[in-house]
């Protein structure tokens, strides 16, 4: 199908508008008090499946169809499994668990459809935007909690300080974003693309959010990106390995650095005894993982267990942790992504959905419409290694702000990708 020009401005302004509102709802939504805006970020998503499904008339990749076929059999195992509770129940949640896909497919028809357009200058105003709340947020706290018009503000600190969280309103998913920017930071960086020392002014200002957030992920993204910008050849791999355990050293004995080895074995050591933990992510990831091994291949089913749609579940009741505060007043069972997905769906369509979204991050640049400009593997094996760390501790399937995030960042940098053939003279831009 061809799409015409008018059509194609038209579509990418409303696109624009689609990822400017979606990336900032959580802030639109606390400051604008109206009850239906808290549906906004679903019906913005719903008005661009509209749009999409009007794109996508003719062929489509069959990468694009491996997700439905997950979906499909996901809701049949529901159907199937012991704690069926409803259709509804079923479909409403896994379409929440499937977020991820729902929305990088129609991302990628968009693109497949309209063009390519450079994405570098979109990303850049998302983290000058979100540095800029950042800011707000850490020199102007009371002003900043005051405008959000609530009494119940969440202030959340570690490390005995202040944990920033800026427009996002959730200091990981701040440093989550500002993480894989600097995969982009890196990136350019490594190939000599743009101004180097812009660049590097921009990884400090990262690392300097990602650490006021107080986010552990955030910290591990930040040297999984730095790792993605080292050439390891022979000849520099013996500097490499003195220079990086100095470093990593450093960094251990640093006040920082011993507060936040400290919160992790204090954390890791809640699994000896999960029956008396109050580590909420523990206790997800353990009887996660019981369930899914419980009632291999299919687990528990869609709604029945850290998702949205579990609050009172018999699964609660079966494990008998209902009882628990977490359970009771439904707070923290979110968190980890990897918990729910495998003790809904089990180990099979897990890795069903790891796979394809490994698949994804790969071939990137053919799903978008640029043939043979994917990303090196050695890249998408950092990113995917780094998005698995996210699945442990935070949504990332089922959660818009993270998966807008990471397609933005990798549309920066099959941009780069782009822009190295073109010197090359490859291709022409």
């Amino acid at each position: 199908m061809r799409v015409s020009e008018r059509s194609i401005t038209i579509i990418s302004l409303f696109y624009y508008f689609f990822v400017f509102s979606l990336f900032f709802s959580e802030f639109a939504q606390s400051v604008i008090k109206i009850s239906y805006i808290t549906y906004y970020d679903e019906l913005l998503l719903l008005l661009f499946v509209v749009v999409s499904l009007w794109l996508t008339r003719g062929s489509v990749h069959r990468l694009f169809l491996y997700p439905l076929v997950v979906f499909l059999a996901g809701i049949l195992f529901s159907i199937i499994g012991p704690f069926f509770d409803g259709f509804e129940k079923v479909i409403v949640q896994s379409v929440l668990n499937f977020k991820l896909f729902i929305l990088w497919v129609l991302l990628f028809i968009f693109f497949r459809r309209c063009g390519y357009r450079d994405q570098r200058k979109i990303l850049f105003y998302l983290w000058l935007i979100s540095v800029c709340g950042f800011l707000i947020n850490f020199i102007y706290p009371a002003s900043f909690y005051g405008l959000l018009k609530t009494d119940d503000a969440v202030v959340r600190e570690r490390f005995g300080s202040l944990r920033i969280e800026g427009l996002q309103l959730k200091p990981n998913d701040l440093a989550i974003f500002m993480s894989f920017y600097c995969f982009y930071l890196v990136d350019c960086i490594k190939n000599g693309i743009g101004r180097k020392w812009i660049s590097l002014f921009c990884l400090f200002i990262s690392l300097f959010v990602i650490v006021f957030t107080g986010s552990r992920v955030g910290i591990i993204g930040f040297f999984l990106a730095i790792i993605s910008g080292l050439k390891v050849r022979s000849s520099s791999l013996l500097p490499l390995l003195i220079v990086l355990p100095g470093i990593v050293i450093m960094f251990s004995l640093s006040k920082y650095g011993v507060s936040l080895i400290d919160s992790i074995v204090r954390d890791l050591s809640h699994f000896e005894n999960i029956e008396e933990s109050k580590y909420i992510r523990g206790i997800m990831i353990y009887y996660g993982t019981y369930l899914a091994a419980e009632y291999f291949p299919i687990g528990v089913g869609a709604g029945n267990f850290g998702t949205v749609y579990s609050e009172g579940s018999a699964v609660y009741d079966y494990l008998g942790i209902s009882q628990l505060e977490f359970f009771q007043n439904f707070w923290g069972i979110f968190d980890s992504n990897y918990a729910s997905l495998v003790g809904e769906y089990g180990f099979l369509l897990f890795v069903c959905m790891v796979f394809i979204f490994y698949r994804y991050i790969s071939l990137f640049g053919n799903l978008v419409g640029l043939t043979n400009q994917n990303i090196s593997r050695r890249l998408a094996f950092l990113i995917f290694s780094f998005s698995l760390i996210i699945l442990l501790s935070n949504p990332l399937f089922m959660h818009h702000y993270t998966a807008l995030s990471l397609f933005i960042v990798m549309l920066g940098l099959v941009g780069n990708r782009r822009i190295n053939l073109s010197y090359e003279g490859i291709i022409s831009t």
